[in-house]
């Protein structure tokens, strides 16, 4: 139920307007303009008298709407001033009918609402707009150690398979050597076994090399070196 303050000094007025409003809204007569209310409906003397507590009211409002409903003759409109008028939202002269009087009212409360559901919702989405740059400036975080462990993986990768590679170079280069002096030396199962140990380092030479590659590659450093291939040949290679 919405909260109507009427500061009226009309008298007849005041009785009038809690007859016809009671039974919709709330009416508040006391004069304390900082407890809560929706609307707030003035005569021109009651908007003189209250015209600096009325001003700060709806600025602390803002950006939600207080409505302020005048009830004002022509006469009172001419000794209103303009800047007065500023803070009126609405006004109806008198003699003023029940009809009309609450659907200005209703029409004033409908904006109010509207506002409020406004801020709400403007509230709620600074919400999410917060929690969104939070959760981005975490991730921008986790990215940058992300990017820094992966070149620190990338250059130990890149160690392991440096030093790998050598001793590999010294194993194939020693194989080769013993098979090409071997002669007859050598029983059928020693070269096999001499074979085997060629070709085992051999691989896994290619294996740190394409490690290499690798890390090279993720580094940006990757040069291509392109050139016609047996791509049939190639499969059979390594198929068999």
């Amino acid at each position: 139920m919405s909260r109507v303050l009427l500061l009226l000094k009309h008298q007849g007025n005041r009785r009038l307007l809690n007859d016809w409003l009671q039974k919709k809204h709330e009416i508040v007569a006391a004069l304390d303009l900082d407890i809560a209310f929706d609307l707030v409906i003035v005569d021109a003397l009651a908007l003189a008298q209250y015209q600096n507590e009325l001003r700060q009211r709806k600025a602390r409002e803002v950006p939600t709407f207080l409505p302020l409903l005048c009830i004002a003759s022509s006469e009172d409109g001419r000794a209103i001033t303009q800047r007065l008028w500023r803070l009126v939202d609405d006004i109806i002269s008198p003699p003023v009918e029940k009809n009309e009087m609450q659907g200005r009212i209703a029409n004033l409360l409908r904006t109010r609402q509207l506002s409020l559901d406004l801020r709400l919702h403007n509230a709620e989405l600074q919400k999410r707009y917060d929690e969104l740059t939070s959760l981005k400036t975490e991730l921008e975080i986790k990215n940058s150690a992300l990017i820094k462990l992966d070149e620190q993986k990338n250059n130990l990768l890149g160690m392991v398979a440096h030093d790998l590679r050598t001793p590999l170079g010294v194993v194939v280069a020693y194989s080769e050597f013993l098979q090409q002096g071997s002669g007859e030396n050598w029983g059928a199962e020693q070269r096999d076994f001499l074979a085997k140990i060629r070709s085992s380092s051999a691989f896994m030479r290619h294996l740190v090399d394409d490690l290499l590659d690798v890390t090279q590659f993720a580094a940006g450093k990757m040069q291509l070196h392109r050139q016609n291939i047996d791509l049939a040949a190639l499969i059979d290679e390594n198929a068999s």
